[in-house]
């Protein structure tokens, strides 16, 4: 299962459109749980569900369910997922969007990507629907040798920038 979260506070559609994007454009399978902080949303996908608040356990409750958790690049969400050793992927919040008030989750995922690099939040949807991709089919630890030396180039640059592999 995958869960997504917005936070408890702003909607984010950005962060729910790019997901359902990508579920569609993948015949995604599993169950998708968006919490959304909207109501009167609807998918014709029959494996999403909108839920729009959650309390602390029943978002605790998915948070520990799902395979993959992605989420605003809120503190909390961060440190709940990191003590549950979840894959996850965060995208954050830009104030020229009008998503916040500033910048300060693109300044929390700066800062933690540079320490960390496999902190996946990636900046395009593009990037972003191959972060899901990797993470679901865990090609960041994958086995398969040939799998591996013909992806490594791209994974690389997804983890480590571009400039790890000139």
């Amino acid at each position: 299962m995958i869960f997504v979260s917005v936070g408890g506070q702003l909607k984010f559609p950005r962060l729910i459109n790019w997901v359902l994007e990508w579920v569609s454009l993948n015949h995604y399978p599993e169950q998708v749980i968006l919490q959304t902080n909207e109501d009167n949303l609807f998918s014709k996908l029959p494996n999403v569900r909108f839920v729009n608040k959650l309390d602390s356990g029943e978002f605790n409750a998915l948070l520990g369910q799902c395979t993959i958790f992605i989420s605003h690049a809120g503190m909390g969400n961060i440190i709940n997922a990191a003590k549950l050793y979840k894959r996850a992927l965060y995208l954050p919040r830009i104030a020229s969007l009008n998503e916040h008030r500033n910048d300060h989750q693109l300044a929390t995922v700066l800062s933690l990507s540079a320490k960390y690099p496999k902190f996946l939040s990636p900046r395009s949807k593009d990037d972003f629907h191959k972060c899901i991709e990797m993470l679901l089919f865990n090609i960041a630890e994958h086995t398969h040798l040939e799998m591996k030396n013909t992806l490594k180039p791209h994974i690389d640059s997804l983890l480590y920038g571009s400039e790890h592999n000139e």
